[in-house]
Formats: C-alpha cells, sequence, structure tokens
C-alpha cells in the first residue's frame, strides 16, 4: 500500500501558460530564464532583451520559483516539452504540446507538495553511502559530482540524471562494460544512452586511479577482468584529439559523449597545467565577463549562479573553462 499516493490536479491551464511562454520566446531560452519570465522576475537582463513585454511575462508570479520548476519537470517527463542539451539547454516545444495549447488535450499534474513529502518519505526508508565499503563509497561520492555536473548542464535536477539509489548501485557493482550498465537498477535503455559511456569511463577513470581491476559481467557471472591500466585514461584521450585541433563538438562525437564531459575534461587538463589554449573556446572578452562576475561573488562559485550573474548571456561551458583558467592562476601564485 503506498502511503503517500501523488495528488493530481488539473493542471492544464498551468501547461498552458508555460507552453505559451516557450512560444512567445521562440523556444530560445533555458529553464531558469523560462521560469523568470513566468514569474514576471523584475531582472535586468529580462528588460534588456524584452522578455518583459510578451504576453506570458508574469502571468505565473502566484507560483514559486521551486513550483515551476517542479510543474516543467514534470511537463519534461510527461513530453511536452525537450531539452536542447547541445544548444544553450533550450526548452522546445514537442508535437504533443500543440493539442494542449489549443486545448486538445488536458494535462494533469502533481503538486509539488506532495512531491516534497515523497522525498522525505523516502529518505527516511532508503539507505545512504553508509552501507558501501569504503572504496565504494568513495566511488559513490565521485559519481555524485558527476550527476551535479550533468545536471547543471543540462539545466534540471540532479535526481533525473539518476537517483542515488542508482549511483550506489553503480558504485556497489562497478559496471565494466555498457552491457554491465545496463544491469544497473534504475538505468533504462534511454539513460542508457544519454549517460552511460559518461559514467562508465568516470568509474574507469577512478579504477585505474585506484589500481583496481573492474570485472565484466555476463548472465550475471564474472567472465572477465579488466586490468586497471588497461583501459586508456579518459582525459588523456581527450587531450589527444584535443592536440588533433578537433572542436569541443567534434571531439564529443568522436568519443561518445556530452559536450559538457569534454568541457569538464579540457577544464581539468588546464588546471594541471597543461597547454590548453582557453581562447579556442572562449573569447577575450566573454572571460572578461566572467572574471568581473567572480569579483563580485563569495566562493565557492557555482556555475549557475555565475550564469544567472551574466544574464544567461554566456553558457555554462564557457563559464567552467574560465572558472579553470581562475583556479590555475590561484594555484601558481
Amino acid at each position: 500500500m503506498c502511503l503517500n499516493p501523488p495528488r493530481y490536479f488539473d493542471g492544464t491551464v498551468l501547461a498552458q501558460k508555460a507552453l505559451s511562454a516557450v512560444a512567445r520566446l521562440r523556444e530560445q531560452v533555458d529553464m531558469t530564464t523560462l521560469i523568470d519570465v513566468l514569474r514576471g522576475a523584475g531582472k535586468s537582463y529580462l528588460r534588456k532583451r524584452g522578455y518583459d513585454q510578451i504576453r506570458t511575462f508574469g502571468a505565473g508570479r502566484d507560483l514559486s520559483f521551486y513550483d515551476w520548476r517542479h510543474y516543467l519537470e514534470q511537463m519534461l517527463q510527461l513530453g511536452l516539452v525537450e531539452i536542447a542539451y547541445d544548444d544553450h539547454n533550450r526548452v522546445c516545444l514537442t508535437e504533443a504540446a500543440w493539442d494542449v495549447l489549443k486545448g486538445r488535450q488536458k494535462v494533469e499534474l502533481v503538486q509539488p507538495a506532495t512531491l516534497k513529502e515523497r522525498e522525505q518519505a523516502a529518505k527516511k526508508h532508503r539507505t545512504t553511502a553508509a552501507d558501501l565499503d569504503h572504496e565504494s563509497a568513495e566511488l559513490f561520492e565521485r559519481l555524485r559530482q558527476l550527476r551535479l555536473e550533468q545536471a547543471r548542464a543540462r539545466g534540471i535536477a540532479p535526481y533525473l540524471v539518476f537517483s542515488d539509489a542508482t549511483l550506489r548501485d553503480m558504485a556497489r557493482t562497478r559496471p565494466a562494460t555498457l552491457a554491465d550498465m545496463a544491469q544497473v537498477s534504475g538505468v533504462g535503455e534511454k539513460k542508457l544512452a544519454e549517460y552511460g559511456r559518461i559514467f562508465l569511463d568516470a568509474i574507469h577513470l577512478w579504477a585505474k586511479e585506484k589500481g583496481i581491476a573492474l570485472q565484466v559481467r555476463r548472465g550475471g557471472q564474472t567472465a572477465v577482468r579488466i586490468p586497471a591500466t588497461q583501459k586508456p585514461d579518459t582525459l588523456e584521450r581527450t587531450w589527444e584529439l584535443y592536440n588533433q585541433g578537433l572542436t569541443i563538438e567534434e571531439m564529443a562525437r568522436a568519443r561518445n559523449l556530452a559536450t559538457s564531459t569534454i568541457v569538464t575534461h579540457l577544464a581539468k587538463l588546464y588546471e594541471e597545467g597543461r597547454k590548453v589554449d582557453l581562447r579556442r573556446f572562449v573569447s577575450r572578452s566573454e572571460m572578461q565577463r566572467v572574471l568581473e562576475v567572480l569579483r563580485t561573488i563569495e566562493p565557492p562559485w557555482r556555475i549557475r549562479e555565475i550564469h544567472e550573474a551574466l544574464g544567461g548571456e554566456i553558457d555554462y561551458d564557457k563559464i567552467k573553462l574560465a572558472m579553470a583558467w581562475v583556479a590555475r592562476k590561484q594555484r601558481t601564485r
């Protein structure tokens, strides 16, 4: 018996407000900007871009940022919107969205209060990293950090990438191949295609650093052991492609990774002292703007906070590379 069943309500009008805003913004903004428009936020970048002139500006000011975030994430799960992860995380309409906008389809949503209650109840009953051995707990924390990076890059909540339970299963079983990854609880076909290689590379890198051999499993049985030194360092493979003059997008395609992962690799390589020419990816003016914002914000810095302070005009990847420049500068002082 479910002790905290979801409480649905007719969210058609609410969904129409959000979808109408996406359409009027010509599908050119990320989720944070969309929520700012819906709530009629008094931010200068909204006025500068003329977003305060569209008809749906402030149409949802009666809801909190948190509430809108949860409703939009539900619309994402319902297939009413999509996120263009490879194009500044723009929120885009799907064919199904037009049926809602034209009144041909109703939308049922779950109240945010219910979501909070269910999350709190789940937190009480789920196990934590404490049920893992020391090495698995360490890998779990690394995977959680990777999940956070992926979520920030896509403008979504971390749990929409993978749940803690799924990350714990990854840390415990340590999949060595994509076939193994598909056996991890919570990794479906869609998430395997989108995140499988990214998290698999992270597990291989961790295993190499620890000198641990990963086990390939077939049919639940251990079949092969991959020495920790056998798989090339994922950073080194990105470094090789960088030295071939490839763009970030070309490196991502060559490695079947997200562009945000390639940017993370380049940032780490630069911080380590490698000769990564950041000017290939971030212009002088963009770098200067990021540095100016960093001077006004107390560390630890959060990419989303910096992105918002810049009015959403410089994407996350460029901010991450600019932060790498600062980190290396501070390290060499």
